[in-house]
């Protein structure tokens, strides 16, 4: 899932039918969705990546079945950018890989990241045109099949097992987010800024490390009793959320090492998913995931999937949640769903009464749904930091912050916007 222009996008894996293979869908609010079309006409079953680059979303086409990707009659995943409506424009092939894990917009080039024919990050070179960015070595403690992928102080970051980094210039490795020792099977599925630092999420035991810089890492607790695989992270209202195998659960972090179990997706009377590595690739059918989390208009997505993401591995009893998108309102929060641009930028956060709103360039662009006010406190005895907040720290310019004892009427705003234009 990604959030464009204001509107909320879902890509899909697998269907009955191949004609319905790789559809993005854009979210219309309650339970509808807007089908954007098939991306592509390839033996793909899906649509992995989403991403935003210089102002238009693309897409990327993929297949993630590992369990038949080699075998099976599929083909190298390709790029696409959305044109509207239901018309996606074809941009090339990165790789012969067929499985395309991550994709990142990174000083102004569109970088793409994926497998098993070459592990490697691929950057577009021309309008249908890719070259290797790097090649990782598949075998020793430096071996990297890319997965998940971010962008954080300046640098591009994917990982699985370890972690590299690249400057634009030269590719370095950052060190393992969790032991090989006594995690032999380390995979790292995804990535997150949370106050100021760089979050990975692993398997085999869905653990989440902070990188602590250089080759350092330090682990922050397990996602779930018993999670092995944190496909999804995401900052929402000012905490860390995890979703996780092997029961489709998303989780809240409350401080070292403590992980709250939110939602279980899929989790069936008595029933115990086993340990990883020592279950039978049949009962690995029963494993669900969180595909992945979003916030939007104020509130936190999740997405469930099967284990493999193909539908002939659907648990027998899938209590009707697996394929679907789910969301929760945690707390009240207002946010701007659109990229901000260049340049300087007036923002204006007001509460008023019992309603959140946000004015960007004296315009209202979002306002939270009508509370109580009795019911949040929001005294505190903690100092106001400025650029330090619960995201990654802010890199830039301030100028002129003002903090008010009253709330400001659309008037008051549209004033102070022009004042500062003169």
């Amino acid at each position: 899932m990604l959030v464009f222009k204001g509107k909320l996008y879902a890509s899909i894996m697998d269907s009955k039918d191949e004609k319905n293979w790789c559809h993005v869908f854009r979210y219309e609010g309650k339970q509808k969705w807007f089908d954007c079309g098939r991306v592509g006409v390839g033996r793909t079953t899906g649509v992995g990546p989403l991403i935003v680059h210089n102002g238009d979303l693309y897409a990327m086409t993929s297949t993630y079945d590992w369990t038949r990707i080699r075998k099976g009659n599929y083909e190298p995943g390709r790029v696409y950018r959305y044109m509207g409506g239901t018309h996606w424009q074809d941009c090339g092939q990165p790789s012969d890989d067929r499985t395309l894990n991550g994709a990142i917009s990174f000083k102004g080039k569109l970088y793409v990241g994926g497998g098993p024919a070459a592990w490697g990050v691929f950057v577009q070179d021309g309008e249908k045109q890719w070259k290797p960015s790097h090649i990782f070595p598949k075998q020793g403690d430096r071996r990297l099949y890319p997965h998940a992928m971010a962008r954080f102080n300046g640098k591009m970051y994917t990982g699985y097992p370890c972690v590299f980094s690249f400057d634009g210039d030269e590719w370095r490795y950052a060190g393992l987010p969790g032991p090989l020792e006594t995690d032999p099977s380390l995979q790292t599925h995804s990535m997150t800024v949370y106050r100021g630092h760089l979050h990975a999420g692993t398997w085999p035991y869905g653990k989440v490390a902070r990188y602590l810089g250089g080759e350092e890492w330090q682990e922050i607790g397990r996602v779930g009793e018993d999670g092995t695989e944190v496909n999804a992270l995401t900052v929402y209202n000012g905490k860390l959320y995890g979703g996780v195998f092997p029961r489709a659960e998303v989780c809240r972090y409350d401080g070292d090492p403590h992980w709250t179990s939110l939602k279980r997706f899929y989790a069936p009377e008595n029933w115990e998913p086993g340990v990883p590595g020592k279950v039978p690739p049949e009962k690995t059918k029963e494993w669900s995931r969180v595909t992945s989390l979003a916030t939007h208009q104020g509130k936190l997505f999740a997405s469930t999937g099967s284990c493999t993401s193909a539908l002939v591995d659907t648990p027998a009893d899938p209590a009707d949640v697996l394929g679907k998108v789910f969301c929760i309102e945690a707390g009240k929060c207002v946010s701007y769903d659109e990229d901000l641009g260049l340049g300087w930028k007036h923002l204006v956060a007001v509460r008023e009464r019992g309603l959140l709103k946000l004015y960007v360039d004296g315009k209202l662009v979002a306002k939270s749904s009508s509370f109580n006010p009795g019911d949040y406190d929001v005294s505190t005895d903690q100092p106001l930091r400025i650029g330090f907040g619960q995201t990654d720290y802010f890199c830039g310019k301030i100028s002129d912050v003002r903090i008010y004892n009253r709330a400001l009427t659309a008037g008051k705003v549209r004033k102070l916007f022009s004042e500062t234009r003169r």
